[in-house]
């Protein structure tokens, strides 16, 4: 809902009354859930059906507003100098205030981004995992009874429910193409469905438990590890074995692929990380410098940097193409680092702790920014995640609510309000075009934030409000 606050300082500004606010206030404003969700084919996901009895009441209220035209009053220099007719002059007051209308009505519904939709118990079981489609069309979401489901992104409508696994789903991964997606489960099996006729093409694992896994971006391989620190990279389409990594000391914790899935990167609990190529099995580099288990790895996007987090409470960023030299250690965490995220395009650096903090750090100056998240918040956080273009960084924040930062100008913060009962976000995944935030809440609900309308919807919405404009102005009201 608008708040009528922000409308009445942008009124006042326009030269409107203290009266045309308290007409304002009668209208029976339609919230956004009324507008989103209901556009004609083609007009975009995220807003469907523009609400016509929206648009009507709100020029309904400008059209006969004459208090709002008559106060509209033109710079002084120009009615000085121009030698404008009477007639010129009303001319040029209506189409300015036309002009204004269309931009009131455009910051109308952009003030009322974002919006919270929410996968309720009645829909879905407690979520454990999601996913987008590569096309942003669909999403799927894995739980903890076994079961997985396929979402309509334009409805929020349930697609299909599949039943395979015995136990919690871990991981969901599409392929670049869309065609296909694989999920893990910790009943140790590997799944890959179809996502056309949603039927599961094939089980690609059926071995024990897994202690991680990670698969390459393109979707195409994955890497396990098994309980006896075995590292196996498998072909998703068929299944069959690529390679296995062997010969490391101690346990491995953790698996991540490169972005153009050539190397492999492993975490073990002998305080080093190893950096492997995946065609070969070939260890390229070991990297050494923590004084406790390796907890976390994540590569930059242009595969250049690994940051590795520890339970000797640091980070560290390594340059991958410079020998995998080490380029900085960061300090400032009080217990273990456990999650890390770089920003896309590698600049920035969100460190996650069990200390109950997020800081973000500038890569290039190799110092701390800000923290994003203390621990007086009374939030223990386990994921961070940078919006697609990396504008937005999504952390949690005390009372079940989302704070989604400004990366350039910190002091810019948008809060969301989770559901209700204080229910701790653990986990954000961005669509891939930015506009839409889902939330994984520590109960297994799923919110959904509408975080901006398409141009394509904001020029429908110009268009409709030109072509409403063509009625009868203020000034031939009586």
């Amino acid at each position: 809902m608008i708040h009528l606050a922000n409308v009445t300082q942008s009124s006042h500004a326009s030269g409107v009354t203290s009266q045309n606010v308290d007409a304002l206030s009668k209208i029976n404003w339609v919230p956004l859930g009324f507008i989103i969700g209901y556009l004609p084919p083609g007009e975009g996901v995220r807003l469907s059906k523009l609400s016509r009895s929206f648009l009507k009441k709100f020029e309904e209220y400008m059209m006969i507003s004459r208090h709002g035209y008559e106060a509209l009053t033109l710079p002084r220099e120009l009615m000085s100098s121009s030698g404008l007719t009477a007639t010129a002059v009303t001319d040029l007051k209506e189409r300015i205030f036309k002009q204004r209308r269309i931009q009131w009505i455009r910051a109308y519904v952009e003030e009322m981004l974002p919006r919270r939709y929410i996968l309720n118990g009645g829909d879905t079981d407690a979520v454990e995992c999601l996913a987008f489609s590569p096309d942003g069309a669909c999403f799927a979401t894995g739980s903890v009874d076994g079961t997985i489901k396929m979402w309509d992104v334009d409805t929020r409508r349930c697609l299909a429910t599949l039943r395979k696994h015995t136990d919690v789903v871990q991981h969901i991964v599409f392929s670049s193409d869309g065609k296909r997606f694989t999920t893990t489960s910790i009943d140790g099996t590997v799944k890959s469905w179809d996502v056309g006729t949603r039927r599961c093409l094939a089980d690609l694992n059926q071995d024990q438990r897994k202690m991680d896994i990670a698969f390459s971006l393109d979707g195409t391989r994955f890497a396990t590890v098994s309980e006896e620190g075995i590292v196996t990279i498998q072909d998703v389409a068929t299944g069959g074995t690529m390679t296995t990594v062997g010969g490391i000391k101690h346990h491995v914790a953790r698996v991540a692929f490169s972005p153009d899935g050539k190397l492999l990167a492993t975490a073990s609990w002998g305080n080093t990380a190893q950096i492997w190529d995946v065609a070969t099995g070939v260890r390229l580099a070991t990297l050494s410098g923590h004084t406790a288990t390796v907890t976390y790895l994540a590569f930059s996007q242009d595969g250049k940097l690994l940051a590795t987090g520890s339970a000797d409470k640091t980070a560290k960023i390594w340059d991958i193409a410079k020998e995998a030299s080490l380029v900085a250690t960061l300090c400032g965490h009080t217990y273990w680092v456990v999650y890390l995220a770089f920003s896309p395009d590698g600049k920035y650096l969100a460190t996650v702790s069990w200390d109950h903090t997020i800081k973000l750090w500038d890569v290039d100056k190799r110092c701390c920014l800000d923290t994003l998240l203390e621990r007086t918040h009374g939030v223990t956080p386990h994921h961070v995640a940078f919006s697609p273009d990396g504008t937005l960084l999504a952390t949690p924040f005390s009372g079940g609510t989302v704070k989604l930062w400004n990366v350039a100008d910190l002091s810019r913060v948008t809060i969301l309000r989770g559901p209700d009962g204080g229910d701790q976000a653990r986990r954000f995944v961005f669509a891939p075009d930015g506009t839409f935030l889902t939330t994984i809440y520590s109960k297994g609900i799923v919110a959904i934030w509408s975080l901006e309308l398409p141009k394509s919807s904001i020029k429908r919405i110009e268009q409709l409000v030109r072509k409403s404009l063509e009625e009868p102005s203020p000034a031939s009201l009586t």
